[in-house]
């Protein structure tokens, strides 16, 4: 539901996509997806799932 990383401990930056070596760069993931998507990605789904479910 919501991007994320395991950079604190879950795995290596060996396992990481190439161009990314940090969760700071996550954020490069929004340059890559169309424009009609890139905002649910990058956050807006995980906001309307919270907002559904946390009532």
């Amino acid at each position: 539901m919501g991007l994320g990383t395991d950079l604190d401990g879950g795995f290596g930056v060996r396992e990481l996509p190439r161009g990314l070596e940090r969760g700071a760069d996550l954020a490069r993931v929004a340059d890559v997806l169309q424009g009609e998507h890139r905002d649910g990605v990058m956050g807006e789904n995980w906001l309307r799932w919270l907002t559904a479910n946390l009532r």
